[in-house]
Order: structure tokens, then C-alpha cells, then sequence
């Protein structure tokens, strides 16, 4: 297998790249972006300890990187986290038939890649034939999609300057990624993830690891379940963690659950969030950990946008459908600025030039309300939490092919909240 090697990028090129979600730097190999993140003077040496100790009792993860608006499980993804003050990255791990370690959620090639089928039953060269392929995150990241990143970059690049919260997705991958954790120097500034009823949660804590021990889906968080899953981790280094939604964009899960979680008296972490209105309401009910899918838009580094950046034709950080993870609600960006959102069914929202005054903007708004269009506007929700200054008129179209038409979800409305006029 050939290294992972591309063309040069300078830290100062990358930020500008990364940091409101353009994917110019994408094309960098991930020994280049492990290198860059190196030479970083704000790299500092953390442990799960010094990070316990001074990172207060609400907190943010960040989730795939920043998988809402970057490549999830990429370097380019890593590196915004890290950048935008992430000091903890969770990270999945599967391996090839040939024993190579890399970064990916599914133990399968097909939803986040251009590959297809099982990795564990294919060679480590299948890892330079393939690249990361989300369409949902914008058409730039097809024309120039990022690499898959080897287990050992990553390492390189973030191990003991985050804490790393890493999973083997195929049991065959759990010891080899433990041996490079220890290969490194790394077993203080690790969280091993594991779902709570893997083998692996006990072979964590005899070797001594702090265990973020997940419940997978809303389903299997029942009172039974939480309660004899907390009975086996420590309240003092481990972490319960639990689902928010109840899949997909619908509605979080019950407060009875959240509440029961909490009160075993183990930290609770939620997973996975995408808006700041979701951290706020599971804040409330005790939750100690956010788990970000955004993470500087989550947890409010990123400043308040004042224009669009729907000429580069990615998504930015705050700007969201209401499924983010979803190609089902994926955004159609056209090469003069225009942004075109859509859900099941037949109609689209349509954001098209020229600019606007803000007010004017607004207004336009108001007045094209038509049955669809009041319950489109929370699919304009990132603009809206972050206090954007619509430069557009929106107008609802009939769309070309076989579009769908906007959620009328009531529970996904409570994100359209008006901007008030002192914001504006």
C-alpha cells in the first residue's frame, strides 16, 4: 500500500480552507494534514484526567469530526474540530483483510465512500482507489472528495494533544488498534468506546481505560438497561452514553430516559447533536456531554454569519437540513449562488438572487407564505440560530426531476423561531 502523501498545504491555507466549510484543501493527503496539525504552536499535551479536571460539568465532543459539515471520519474534518477548540475527538476504527488500521463508521465501504463492501474482507490497497463521498456536505467535496485516513495518521496528528475517544467497529480491529494506542504512548489521553453490551467494555477497564459505553439506538434505553449498564462502569472515570433522537430527525427521546440516565450518577453524554437548541435542552436535564456532529457552530466558536456562502457551493457550519446526515434532504447548489432544499415529495425551497437588504429580505418571506412555506422555514435553521442576515428572497418552485416535497414535521418547527428585531 502507497502512503498517504499529497501536495503541500501551509496551516494559514487550511484554516481559510476549513473554517466556514470550503473544501479547497480537501485534495491534501492525510500525512500532510497528521504533518500540518504537527507543526501547530497551539499544540499542547492533554490526558482524560488534566481534560476532567478543567472542562467544567457541560462540555462538547466533537462527533465524526464535525460530520454536519465536513466529510465525517476525514482529516479535513479532524482538523476544523481541533481547530475550532474540540479536546476531545471520538473516533471509529476499522481494519483491511491485511491488518491496516483506518478511520470510518461503517465497517462496510458503501454509505460514506466510494467503495463498496465489507473492508475487513478486503486488501489495505483498496484504501488508494477509494475516497470519502458525501454529496449532502455540497458539490465541492465530489469534485475533490478527501481521503480515507489511516488509524496511525490520526495518531500522529491529534494522540496526546485531544483526548481520543476510539472504537473498533469490527472485533477483529480491537486489538491491534489498543497495541498502536499503547504503540504510541497514548494510554492517558485514550476513552475506549464500546457499546454497552460488548466484550469490549470489560477488557477496556481491566487494562485499566476510562470507557465511554454507549446504548446504540432509542430502543435499548429502558430503564433495565440503564440501570444494569451503569451498575458496571465507574461514576468516577467512565461515561454512560445515550442516544438523543429516536433516529433520524425525529424527536429527541423521552426526558423520563435522560432523567433515569442521570440519575445513576454516572456522567451522561447525548449523541448525536446538530443544533445549539438541542445541547440547551439536554443540558437541562443533566446531561454532562454533547456530543457535536458541528462542532464550533454547537458549542459557539464560530461568530454569526452575516452573508451566504452558497457560491462555493459547500455546506457552512450552523447551516443544516433537517436531517444532516441524510441524502434525502441534500442540498442542490447552483454555480451563481443559488441554494435549493428539499424533502419528501414534490416541492423545493428555492433561495435564488440577487442580494437583498435584510429587512427586504425578510419580508419576502412573510409574503410568499403559501400552504408548504411557513413549515419549509426550519429548513433554513442555521441561518436562523445564527442570527444571518437573509441576502436572498426564498421562493418556493416547482422543482426539476424527482424532487421531494418539505417536511411538516411539528416537532423538526420548533427550530423556526423568528429572528427578533433587535438581531436583524
Amino acid at each position: 500500500m502507497t502512503g498517504h502523501d499529497g501536495a503541500g498545504v501551509s496551516r494559514r491555507s487550511a484554516l481559510k480552507a476549513i473554517g466556514l466549510g470550503a473544501a479547497a484543501a480537501a485534495v491534501a493527503g492525510a500525512s500532510v494534514w497528521a504533518a500540518v496539525a504537527a507543526r501547530s504552536p497551539d499544540a499542547a499535551r492533554i490526558d482524560v484526567q488534566g481534560w476532567a479536571g478543567d472542562r467544567g460539568t457541560r462540555y462538547h465532543i466533537a462527533h465524526r469530526g464535525s460530520g454536519d459539515v465536513l466529510p465525517e471520519h476525514s482529516m479535513p474534518a479532524y482538523w476544523a474540530a481541533v481547530e475550532w477548540g474540540a479536546r476531545c475527538l471520538e473516533i471509529s476504527v476499522c481494519m483491511t483483510s491485511d491488518g491496516v488500521l483506518f478511520c470510518m463508521h461503517d465497517p462496510t465501504y458503501d454509505r460514506t465512500s466510494t467503495g463498496r463492501g465489507r473492508s475487513i474482507d478486503q486488501p489495505s490497497s483498496v484504501l488508494d482507489t477509494i475516497r470519502i463521498w458525501q454529496p449532502q456536505l455540497g458539490a465541492a467535496w465530489t469534485r475533490e472528495p478527501p481521503r480515507v485516513p489511516l488509524f496511525e495518521d490520526v495518531l500522529r496528528a491529534y494522540g496526546g494533544r485531544v483526548v481520543l475517544a476510539v472504537e473498533a467497529k469490527v472485533t477483529e480491529a480491537f486489538e491491534p488498534m489498543m497495541a498502536m494506542v499503547a504503540r504510541y504512548g497514548l494510554r492517558r489521553s485514550v476513552i475506549v468506546k464500546a457499546h454497552y453490551a460488548s466484550r469490549q467494555v470489560a477488557r477496556a477497564q481491566s487494562a485499566g481505560y476510562p470507557v465511554f459505553c454507549y446504548l446504540g439506538a432509542a430502543s435499548e434505553a429502558t430503564s433495565r438497561v440503564i440501570t444494569t449498564t451503569a451498575a458496571r462502569l465507574n461514576p468516577q472515570r467512565d461515561y454512560l452514553v445515550i442516544p438523543a433522537f429516536h433516529g433520524g430527525a425525529a424527536p429527541f427521546v423521552a426526558d423520563s430516559v435522560v432523567t433515569a440516565a442521570v440519575d445513576t450518577g454516572v456522567p451522561v453524554w447525548v449523541y448525536p447533536l446538530h443544533r445549539r437548541s438541542d445541547a440547551d435542552h439536554f443540558f437541562a436535564l443533566g446531561v454532562r456531554g454533547a456530543i457535536c456532529s458541528s462542532y464550533g457552530y454547537i458549542a459557539g466558536v464560530i461568530p454569526a454569519a452575516t452573508a451566504d456562502s452558497w457560491a462555493t457551493q459547500v455546506i457552512a457550519a450552523g447551516e443544516m437540513t433537517k436531517d444532516p446526515a441524510s441524502e434525502v434532504y441534500a442540498p442542490e447548489f447552483s454555480s451563481t449562488g443559488e441554494l435549493t432544499l428539499a424533502g419528501p415529495g414534490s416541492a423545493a425551497l428555492h433561495h435564488p438572487g440577487p442580494n437583498r437588504p435584510a429587512d427586504d429580505g425578510l419580508r419576502a418571506l412573510r409574503d410568499r407564505r403559501r400552504p408548504g412555506v411557513a413549515d419549509a422555514a426550519h429548513l433554513v435553521d442555521g441561518q436562523r440560530e445564527h442570527r444571518v442576515r437573509p441576502c436572498r428572497r426564498f421562493l418556493l418552485r416547482a422543482p426539476r426531476g424527482p424532487r421531494r416535497r418539505l417536511s411538516r414535521d411539528p416537532a423538526s418547527r420548533r427550530e423556526a423561531r423568528p429572528v427578533p428585531a433587535s438581531r436583524r
